[in-house]
């Protein structure tokens, strides 16, 4: 993440949530990547196994689902995107 961006320590949740939010799609390729894909379809959906299956193109299946694990717990802190465990499915849907 960028260093640039110092926030006092009484800066309001919304705003930092704001702020994780777009230093992840900006910094983070996989999360701008899912942010992209998610955005460009009019559905605003997207099934995880479409970006597990490109990452296993680059590291092992337990390494991806961690990198993935990982994207989704910021995503969801930030409330960039939202991930749905019981259909495996990403959504612009209610990041919250």
């Amino acid at each position: 993440m960028c260093n640039d961006t110092i926030l006092p320590f009484d800066f309001p949740v919304v705003g930092r949530k704001k702020l994780i939010a777009q230093h992840l799609v900006t910094y983070v390729p996989l999360a701008g990547h899912i942010k992209h894909v998610l955005d460009e379809r009019t559905s605003h959906r997207a099934p995880v196994s479409r970006f597990r299956d490109e990452l296993e193109d680059h590291m092992s299946e337990e390494q991806a689902e961690q990198t993935l694990r990982a994207i989704i717990s910021w995503a969801r802190f930030g409330e960039a995107f939202a991930y749905d465990e019981n259909s495996a499915v990403f959504s612009l849907d209610n990041p919250s």
